[in-house]
């Protein structure tokens, strides 16, 4: 119960100095780590994802808040704007192997929730083209 209330006592601080914050960058930084812990530590998954919006809304490429985001929509519930956050997170992302991930994961959402067998083929094509030798991507595509 201690670490709990410590974990909210940081979100209403966090809360606090990203709404005084006159800095745009470390804006989004308070934003970004409110959502964290948010969604990590206290489970409040909605309450997340409006910090990571929040931050999304001055800097719509900040990585760390587009993959939060992604973390608080539900496949199930919500595909088409999961899959458009991940593209999102996509065209940011540095690492050629966490896009190959990323677009695994789009793609499946793309074939299996979405009914969209043309636009996983497509997203599996990027990322064969990023990775050739990566097998799990040529077996999704077949």
């Amino acid at each position: 119960y201690k670490g709990q209330k410590a974990w909210a006592e940081l979100a209403r601080t966090l809360e606090r100095l990203a709404a005084l914050e006159p800095d745009a960058r470390l804006k989004v930084e308070r934003l970004v780590a409110l959502g964290e812990v948010r969604l990590l530590q206290l489970k409040q998954v909605k309450e997340a994802r409006q910090a990571f919006d929040e931050a999304l809304a001055l800097a719509p490429n900040e990585l760390r808040a587009l993959r939060g985001r992604s973390q608080t929509i539900s496949p199930s519930k919500a595909p088409q704007e999961l899959v458009e956050t991940l593209q999102r997170e996509l065209a940011v992302t540095p690492r050629a192997d966490k896009k190959i991930e990323l677009g695994r994961q789009i793609a499946r959402l793309q074939r299996d929730e979405l009914k969209d067998a043309e636009g996983a083929a497509a997203t599996l094509e990027e990322v064969i083209r990023l990775g050739a030798t990566d097998e799990e991507s040529w077996r999704l595509l077949r």
